[in-house]
């Protein structure tokens, strides 16, 4: 009897059981029809304060069933993106297949926000079919909340979520963008600053700890200083802060993070100094981003320079600003 002949390696694990290579064309073949579940909204770092009656009015017009697009619509800073993750967080439940987030920060050019969407929601590739028929076809028995964060940067991107509402019957869009996409489909929701303390009647400490903005200023200061508290002593300069900063919530944080090695009054000293207390960030956020879409070095936003910030021009001397701009004035200049 002839002996066996030693197998090859690749002989010896078909024997064994092991899967044949797939052929090349089948590498990222996926069962037609069939998508991955969306991921679940990103986790908030931080509590959202002062934002009830947004959060209310936002879902409120997303119930409706003639709305499919909704923009949360505001300057740089205003908490957009915040108000819309947790009107997502409520609704996914309503929606059968969940709620996605499209984060387009990083998107220049306008062609490329399909994309981004497909990704997002888990669409197989498939380079000899338009992406746009990809997208729509993947996901018009979709019940679906799309967030669409940040689309002032891909505005001529605005035509294709028409196309894409309009095939697609059961999703809805939730945009955030500091201009309005301009389509018949849109509804707008100006975001509002927070709630500002009347500095002419200052409440008392419980009335005023419960001011949104100051709120906000004390929740994110004790993050960074625990001791940190609202007193008679610093009650009015803390209240004065946050007028100076226009409700901002981006401004009060940044200022507030500067507690912890500032007192509320030398951070107000500081800012009449015009000294640079607006630019912390942490670390695990993205970087901010001016009116023009560029890396910002410090903020533009207050409602005596709105021109200034439209123009991208919003420091001293330029077109649209007066020779001092306020404080808030300082968030998103690039």
């Amino acid at each position: 009897m002839e002996e066996d002949k030693p197998r090859s390696p690749a002989k010896r694990s078909r024997t064994l059981g092991a899967p044949r290579s797939l052929p090349k064309s089948q590498h990222h073949r996926r069962i037609p029809g069939i998508l991955p579940k969306p991921s679940a909204l990103p986790s908030p770092s931080t509590l959202i304060l002062g934002r009830d009656e947004e959060i209310a009015g936002v879902e409120r017009v997303l119930n409706r069933v003639d709305v499919r697009l909704l923009t949360l619509v505001g300057p740089p800073g205003i908490g957009k993106t915040r108000l819309a993750l947790a009107v997502g967080e409520r609704l996914t439940s309503r929606f059968t297949d969940g709620a996605v987030l499209v984060d387009l920060t990083p998107v220049r050019d306008a062609g490329l926000v399909p994309y981004a969407i497909a990704q997002a929601v888990g669409v197989a590739d498939a380079p000899r079919q338009p992406i746009m028929m990809r997208l729509t076809k993947a996901l018009e028995e979709k019940q679906l909340l799309l967030i669409a964060d940040n689309f002032e940067h891909v505005l001529d991107a605005a035509p294709q979520v028409a196309e894409f509402l309009a095939a697609c019957s059961s999703v809805k869009v939730l945009a955030t963008s500091r201009e309005p996409l301009h389509l018949t489909w849109e509804r707008e929701f100006p975001v509002p600053p927070l709630s500002l303390p009347d500095l002419d009647h200052l409440p008392d400490l419980r009335g005023l700890a419960a001011c949104p903005s100051v709120a906000l200023f004390l929740e994110r200061a004790q993050a960074v200083r625990p001791n940190l508290t609202l007193t008679p002593q610093n009650a009015r300069v803390i209240g004065e802060l946050c007028v100076r900063l226009d409700g901002l919530p981006l401004a009060i944080e940044m200022a507030a993070a500067q507690a912890k090695a500032l007192t509320p009054e030398m951070i107000a000293r500081r800012l009449d100094e015009g000294l640079a207390v607006l630019v912390a960030r942490a670390r695990d956020l993205p970087p901010a981003t001016g009116p023009c879409g560029r890396q910002s070095t410090g903020v533009t936003t207050c409602s005596r320079c709105r021109s200034g910030w439209r123009a991208c021009s919003g420091r001293p001397g330029r077109a649209g600003c007066p020779r001092r701009i306020s404080a808030s004035c300082r968030i998103a200049m690039c």
